[in-house]
C-alpha cells in the first residue's frame, strides 16, 4: 500500500488561476501505470482546496494545511502497511520533485 503512494505521480496541469485536474507527464515512469483511483481523489482534494480560495481563503495557508495533512496520513498509512523510516523517506523526496515540477510548470503558463 505504501509503495504505491510513493510510486504515483500526478504532474502537468492547463494553464489556469486555480489548479485543475492532472495528468501523468509523458515519459514518467508512472505514465504507463493503470488505474487513477489517486489521481481522482488529488483532484477532489484541488477542487476543495480551490472553493476554499475562491470563498476568500489565503492561498498559501491552504496549502500549508494539504501539506500538513498529508504528511499527517502518510504517516498513518506508513503504520498500517508496516513502512519503514527509508520509505517516508521516499515519499519526501517524491514530494519535493513534484513540488519542483508543478512550480516549473506553473512559471511557464
Amino acid at each position: 500500500m505504501l509503495k504505491s503512494i510513493i510510486t504515483r505521480r500526478v504532474i502537468r496541469a492547463k494553464p489556469a488561476l486555480y489548479p485543475t485536474p492532472q495528468a501523468y507527464p509523458t515519459g514518467s515512469p508512472m505514465s504507463d501505470a493503470t488505474g487513477s483511483a489517486h489521481l481522482d481523489i488529488a483532484n477532489r482534494f484541488i477542487e476543495q482546496a480551490n472553493a476554499m480560495v475562491e470563498a476568500g481563503g489565503d492561498a498559501e495557508a491552504i496549502g500549508l494545511a494539504m501539506t500538513h495533512a498529508a504528511a499527517n496520513f502518510t504517516a498513518f498509512a506508513a503504520v498500517l502497511a508496516e513502512g519503514r523510516h527509508e520509505e517516508l523517506d521516499n515519499v519526501a523526496d517524491e514530494y519535493r520533485r513534484l513540488l519542483h515540477a508543478y512550480f516549473d510548470n506553473r512559471r511557464q503558463t
